[in-house]
């Protein structure tokens, strides 16, 4: 179950640190 629960914060993280760069991306452009 704690593999899941780890794969799953992961996925949070990368989406927000996706998120982050394209508005900083977006803002530079």
């Amino acid at each position: 179950m704690s593999g899941i629960k780890y794969y799953m914060t992961l996925q949070l993280l990368l989406n927000t640190v996706i998120f982050i760069a394209v508005q900083v991306l977006s803002r530079h452009s």
